[in-house]
């Protein structure tokens, strides 16, 4: 029950992150907002946690969120806004 609560708070935080580093950066910046998400995530955490958190285990598990967050904006456009939205889905849709 504790790995559920767990994974699903992460989930919550992350897509937050992922979402604002989206708006922040906007398409083509990959690699930056993954990087911001990762900083930001970390920075949340407590020095002692961060030493326990392997850096590849949270980089996989970030990338797997990431679709998890696509899938969110996906369903529902006003996340991030209708202008990201288009470019994320590739329609002309415009703010």
């Amino acid at each position: 029950k504790a790995k559920e609560i767990c994974e699903k708070l992460l989930a919550q935080v992350t897509l937050a992150l992922f979402t604002e580093a989206e708006r922040k950066f906007g398409d083509g910046t990959g690699k930056l907002k993954m990087s911001y998400v990762l900083e930001r995530f970390l920075a949340l955490l407590p020095d002692w946690v961060q030493e326990l958190i392997d850096p590849e285990w949270l980089a996989d598990k970030l990338e797997m969120l990431l679709d998890k967050a696509e899938e969110e904006w996906k369903a529902n456009p006003r996340l991030i806004g209708k202008e990201q939205n288009a470019k994320l889905l590739g329609t002309t849709e415009t703010e």
